[in-house]
Parts: C-alpha cells; sequence; structure tokens
C-alpha cells in the first residue's frame, strides 16, 4: 500500500463509511475532518500524525464552549480514523492511546445550579426554556424524553406518567410534579399538547440554552445537562438516600449516580472533612 497524507487517507475513509453513515453523520464527519487536516496539514503523511498533533486538537476543541458529548463523540470517530488506518497498514500505532485529556476529564466539570442561578436563568429565557429548565430540574428527566412530554402524560393530581419507551432504562416512569412547576406550564391544555411548546430539537436546546446562560451570568461550562445534575444534588442535600434518588430520577443504577452526577471534593473542602475524622 503507497504512503498516504492525512486528507487522502481522510477522503477514503469517510467514502468508505459513508455507506453505513447517514448523510448528517457524514457530513458533520466531513467538518470534523477539516479541523484535523488543517492542524495535521494536507500534505502530511497518516503514518507521521503524532500524539502531539492530537493533543494540539485536544487542547483547542476543550476550550469550554463544546459539551462533553460533543467532544467524546470527536474523540470516538478520530479513534476509529486511526484504527482504519492501521487496519490498512497504512500506520502501526494509534497516536490517541496515550491522550492527555481523555472523555473522564471533561465529565469531571459539573456544573449543578443554585436557587439563585436558577431564577436568574429563569428571568431571562423565552417560555419553552423556563418550562424545560423547572421540568429538567424537579424530575431529572433528559432533553429528548422533556421533548416528548404530552399533556395527556400528566393527570389531574398533578403525577407525570411516562411510557417506557421515552426514559433511558426503558421502564415506565412516575413522577409527582411540584407547584413549581406546575404553575410555569399553565392552564392544562388538549391531551397531544407538547407539555413544552416551542422546544426545539434536542441537537438544538444546548444552544440556546449556552446562550440564555451566559446572559443569566452562569459559568461557561454550565450545559443543559447541568440541570439534571442539579435535580440530583438537591435531593442529595435535602439528605433523600440514594436508592430514593435513583427512583426519582429513573436512573438505572446507584452506580450511575455515582459516577456520573458527582463532582470530585474541592481541596479545602476535603481537608476540612478529613479534620473532623
Amino acid at each position: 500500500m503507497h504512503p498516504m497524507t492525512t486528507s487522502e487517507a481522510l477522503e477514503a475513509w469517510i467514502n468508505k463509511k459513508r455507506r453505513t453513515w447517514c448523510p448528517k453523520v457524514t457530513e458533520h464527519v466531513r467538518r470534523l475532518a477539516k479541523g484535523w487536516v488543517e492542524n495535521f496539514g494536507a500534505g502530511k503523511l497518516v503514518s507521521d500524525v503524532s500524539v502531539a498533533d492530537v493533543e494540539k486538537i485536544e487542547t483547542a476543541r476543550d476550550d469550554g464552549r463544546r459539551s462533553g458529548s460533543a467532544l467524546n463523540q470527536e474523540r470516538t470517530y478520530m479513534r476509529q480514523f486511526f484504527k482504519w488506518c492501521r487496519l490498512n497498514e497504512w500506520r502501526t500505532s494509534d497516536p490517541t492511546s496515550t491522550w492527555a485529556f481523555r472523555s473522564t476529564e471533561v465529565k469531571r466539570e459539573y456544573c449543578p445550579l443554585s436557587k439563585e442561578q436558577e431564577t436568574a436563568l429563569v428571568e431571562v429565557s423565552p417560555p419553552w426554556l423556563r418550562r424545560f429548565v423547572r421540568l429538567a430540574i424537579y424530575t431529572g428527566l433528559r432533553e429528548g424524553t422533556i421533548k416528548q412530554l404530552a399533556w395527556g402524560m400528566l393527570q389531574e393530581d398533578g403525577l407525570l406518567v411516562i411510557p417506557g419507551q421515552l426514559i433511558k432504562n426503558r421502564k415506565p416512569h412516575r413522577i409527582p410534579l411540584i407547584p413549581k412547576v406546575l404553575d410555569e406550564l399553565g392552564p392544562r391544555q388538549p391531551a397531544e399538547c407538547p407539555l413544552v411548546p416551542g422546544m426545539p430539537e434536542p441537537t438544538r436546546v444546548y444552544q440556546e440554552f449556552k446562550k440564555y446562560a451566559a446572559r443569566a451570568g452562569l459559568p461557561s461550562l454550565a450545559s443543559p445537562h447541568d440541570l439534571k445534575r442539579t435535580f440530583v444534588a438537591r435531593c442529595h442535600a435535602a439528605g433523600i438516600s440514594l436508592d430514593r434518588v435513583m427512583a426519582l430520577g429513573g436512573f438505572r443504577s446507584m452506580g450511575i449516580i455515582v459516577r456520573h452526577y458527582f463532582s470530585p471534593v474541592p481541596a479545602d473542602e476535603a481537608r476540612a472533612m478529613l479534620e473532623k475524622v
């Protein structure tokens, strides 16, 4: 096999994979690949791409303006690309295997909202975002689930009954809505009407949330998923046991809560706690 430049290898890889990718994914990967080529250099042999080249991309991307899921998705595509290059014997090593920045590093930056931050965000948000914020914080539901909620799922007594196909663990879920959330939803509507009318697709929620979060003075790393983390953090602060938090939020296990929804203890706080031991 003759030596391949990064641009040639990427084009060959995309043309190969586009048969299984949908057009939207193909276009997304093409945009990512353009950035990789600009960093590596179009004429650089794919065999000469170093760990430092990959880490340079990581550093440029991990700027606090992109979601952890977006960063992880780009990592996945890049790993797949270099795996494909090794299978074609265009290179023998994987420059992504010793990344300085890993997906777990992104997940450690949690920004649960305080009551004051919640109020500030609601005050500057359009109606759909206000409803979304209240529902996410006080139910722990994800963007995709909230997008599909309809008035027919909300009983007269304020109990929200969600079909299993809308929940990640695929089990029917029931959670009562407190008055603060019910007041935000407003007067009852026909059963087929969405609880959050005007809410964009989940892929657009992130950009809209970041825009209004900046206006509200929230940290730059804040994201829609931090509303779910806010739910967990507030339940824990209220003394609710982990098994009850799992049931309230529809989590699959307590291990998921511990792994993904608790931040590391800051050094000063950890020192103060240990001094009491």
